[in-house]
């Protein structure tokens, strides 16, 4: 395959000069590929359990939620004077099937949460949202009765 140089008196942007093949053509539609599927990446969010980073998850299991820009910054959790997590942290709230998830650890790329006890077996709908209540990123996951794992120090 010839690539051709651009020239100084074509469009920087696209590389094309008067007379000749586009220059950046392939490397533009890659561009673009990549940046649809950045987005999707950017509003969903994959959910696994915690103990062995696989589905499915269990109710009232440590688990985690992985994807883009989820949290402004890191920040790791303190229970309440009942015990309780917190089930907004750093502005971050996480709701399963419209339920809200006691946090455990918030950061742009993870959130770990307790899935709520009375969540539903099958697809479960997942939202993260931010300090002004709107949905950051949603996804969904998948609840059974059981999801053994097993927490190793590696």
């Amino acid at each position: 395959m010839l690539v051709q140089q651009p020239r100084r008196t074509g469009d920087a942007l696209t590389g094309v000069s008067s007379g000749s093949r586009p220059y950046f053509r392939g490397l533009a539609r890659g561009l673009g590929f990549l940046l649809l599927c950045m987005q999707a990446l950017a509003s969903s969010v994959t959910v696994v359990s915690s103990a062995n980073y696989r589905a499915p998850v269990a109710p009232d299991s440590l688990v985690s939620a992985f994807g883009i820009a989820l949290a402004p910054t890191t920040a790791h959790a303190k229970l309440d004077s009942n015990g309780l997590l917190p089930t907004t942290l750093e502005g971050v709230s996480v709701t399963v099937n419209g339920r809200p998830a006691g946090l455990l650890f918030v950061s742009p790329l993870q959130i770990n949460f307790l899935l709520p006890r009375k969540t539903e077996l099958g697809t479960a709908s997942v939202a993260i949202r931010n300090s002004q209540g709107e949905i950051v990123v949603s996804g969904t996951a998948e609840v059974a009765e059981t999801a053994p794992g097993v927490f190793t120090l590696d």
